[in-house]
């Protein structure tokens, strides 16, 4: 008796160590088991996707599922299998390309249930060797109840540029967000009527603040509203985009919306609509309480009496109270151009409010804004508003002093005249797309397409724009005092010709506090904010390669869709994508330690449009401001 109970004490022992590593890991994997593992991906750019981390140990030769209490591959490699490194020799060991320091293979099983498919993928910046991705792959396959429909996500330059030596099934990133049919695009809860509206019926429809709008497709521009379904996907800068991040109200994509029978049930009725990332809910409600706080009132900052055409090298922090914020803020570029590796368009100055005013008062418009508080037909005073502004000559002395200034600074002869108010571009309030900005030709190249493209005409046409309807109801949204409004004008020369076209939001909207600028670009002058719904734009993620860190020293660029324009491969090279992140980088710092802002400096976003130009594809930056942007789940196209 005495030499049998050690033996079943050491039994009893191994039978807890197993059922305890049980509820840490598997390393057979089936259906059951794929579910009872599976989490969120750690990045919210796959709406409803679930992951299960796996982990192949390379000196054990065992692969292991991982269990969803370990958010982080390093943290189940330090608790089960006993790796001591500290968490900067894990990522350079384990993500980086010597194989001889190299002790794990990690990724994850990506399940999609739009396309009811699993994909293996890497982290985006490991740089795992070929050879090692074909081991990895068939250990998954022996291990696991996926069988051969199996594939492996392609989803960075790097692995995009090694296609053609991978011999296993692999898929591009644009494909497994062909079949997607949900999109959050502002994960907010609100209260409202649901209305159905056609998009042919949002120009003559009277809209209110309580309504939450299912609507077929996607507006240049919208009123105010409580919530949105659309049956179009969206861009991070598209206008429904903007509208739902600046005013925290819920925003989704649903292709099925105007025909989904739950959703139809509910047309007329007052409702909850939540958004997630993970998913919606729509139920019946009470009607929404509505706070109307007309006699508070946000007043602008605004100096008349600046008369001068300031360049861009005289802009300051006193630029925005004469002419507007998105003259001071290109009065920063300019500045930092001088010392970093990008341009700014040339010949740029800044035409004051003073001269807005001036008109306004001529065309007897001031009375007719003062009345819009209290008017019962807002859209056609704003008509009549912006009427009067365009039919009021402008004085012949006022012209020629600005093609003086042209011909003065430059020879060029086609300049953007670009709105720069005082209320856009600003921290809380971005106005993107609610002005209008036009170009003027002056000189011998004038030809028969260029001869509205007066001096006279893109100054009325901008000057008048500050009192469209999308941007008087936005205004009146934030409780802006409207008799403040001012338009300023940013003049520079125009880009007729470009190689390329993007945006770069200098913080990951797909991963909290997480490291990551998102890039959009374009072929030519193809527009990435609202693009036509059959094209696809490059939709990155990178990083800047002068900083430390893994992302960056494995030069990462994460790939999520790429330009159909240019046969579904990357506009832009990687070192120009790399001088872009890591010029964004050190101007987001600028801005950072600027503003002493609360945020961390991950989650602290700048909006910038930036181009390449025609031939020598010089990269320019046009615009910086602000963004409010709360965490998206991935638009696709």
């Amino acid at each position: 008796m005495k030499s049998t109970l050690p033996l079943l004490f050491i039994l009893i022992l191994s039978c807890c160590s197993s059922e305890n590593s049980a509820q840490e890991y598997l390393n057979e994997l089936n259906e059951s088991d794929f579910q009872a593992l599976q989490r969120e991906p750690l990045s919210s750019k796959y709406s409803k996707a679930q992951a299960v981390k796996l982990v192949y140990d390379l000196e054990n030769e065992q692969i292991y599922y991982i269990s969803n209490k370990f958010q982080y591959h390093n943290k189940f490699c330090q608790a089960v299998l006993e790796y001591n490194e500290p968490l900067g020799i894990f990522n350079r060991d384990n993500y980086g390309t010597d194989k001889s320091k190299r002790r794990f293979l990690l990724g994850n099983i990506n399940y999609f249930p739009s396309r009811k498919e699993y994909v293996l993928e890497l982290s985006p910046s490991d740089q795992m060797l070929v050879s090692d991705i074909h081991l990895l792959y068939q250990k998954v396959l022996v291990s696991s109840f996926l069988g051969d429909d199996l594939r492996f996500l392609l989803n960075s330059a790097r692995l995009l540029n090694l296609a053609k030596t991978i011999a296993i099934p692999y898929i591009q990133p644009e494909e497994i967000y062909a079949n997607q049919t949900y999109q959050p695009v502002s994960s907010y809860t609100s209260r409202g009527k649901l209305r159905k509206l056609d998009m042919t019926e949002l120009k003559t429809a009277q809209i209110n603040q309580d309504d939450i709008l299912l609507i077929n497709g996607t507006p240049l521009q919208l009123a105010g509203v409580s919530g949105i379904i659309t049956t179009d996907l969206q861009t991070p800068l598209s206008h429904l985009t903007i509208l739902g991040q600046n005013r925290k109200v819920p925003v989704m994509a649903l292709k099925t919306a105007w025909e989904d029978d739950s959703i139809n049930l509910l047309v007329g009725k007052y409702i909850e609509l939540s958004v997630r990332p993970d998913g919606y809910s729509i139920k019946e409600s009470t009607a929404p309480e509505i706070k109307e706080n007309k006699n508070r009132r946000l007043k602008l900052k605004k100096n008349l009496s600046e008369t001068r055409f300031l360049r861009a090298s005289d802009f300051d922090r006193k630029t925005s109270s004469y002419c507007g914020y998105k003259a001071e803020n290109f009065g920063i570029l300019y500045d930092l151009s001088e010392e970093l590796e990008f341009s700014v368009p040339e010949a740029a100055f800044g035409i004051p409010f003073y001269y807005y005013h001036k008109h306004a008062t001529k065309s007897g418009v001031i009375d007719l804004i003062k009345k819009l508080e209290s008017s019962e037909t807002t859209d056609e005073l704003l008509k009549e508003i912006r009427s009067k502004i365009k039919s009021t000559p402008i004085d012949g002395s006022l012209i020629e002093k600005i093609r003086t200034q042209m011909t003065d600074i430059s020879s060029f002869e086609r300049y953007r005249f670009r709105s720069s108010t005082n209320a856009e571009d600003m921290k809380g309030f971005s106005g993107a797309g609610l002005y209008t900005s036009k170009t003027a030709v002056i000189g011998s190249s004038i030809n028969e397409e260029d001869e509205e493209k007066t001096i006279e005409n893109a100054l009325l046409k901008v000057w008048s724009s500050l009192w469209n309807e999308a941007a008087y109801n936005e205004r009146e949204y934030f409780h802006i005092d409207h008799t403040d409004a001012m338009m300023g004008i940013l003049v520079h020369r125009s880009f007729p010709d470009e190689e390329a076209n993007g945006v770069v939001i200098s913080k990951n909207l797909y991963r909290e506090n997480n490291y990551g600028f998102v890039v959009n670009v374009q072929l030519g002058d193809s527009s990435v904010v609202q693009p036509n719904p059959d094209v696809t734009c490059d939709q990155f993620i990178c990083y800047p390669t002068e900083e430390s860190g893994f992302y960056s020293q494995n030069k990462t660029i994460e790939i999520i869709t790429t330009s159909s324009l240019n046969e579904n491969t990357l506009v832009m090279t990687e070192e120009e994508i790399f001088l872009l992140s890591n010029v964004i980088q050190k101007i987001k710092k600028h801005f950072y330690y600027r503003d002493f802002t609360h945020k961390t400096f991950d989650e602290y976003g700048l909006d910038f449009e930036f181009k390449l130009e025609k031939d020598t594809r010089d990269l320019y930056i046009k615009q910086v401001r602000p963004v409010s942007y709360t965490h998206l789940t991935l638009p696709t196209n």
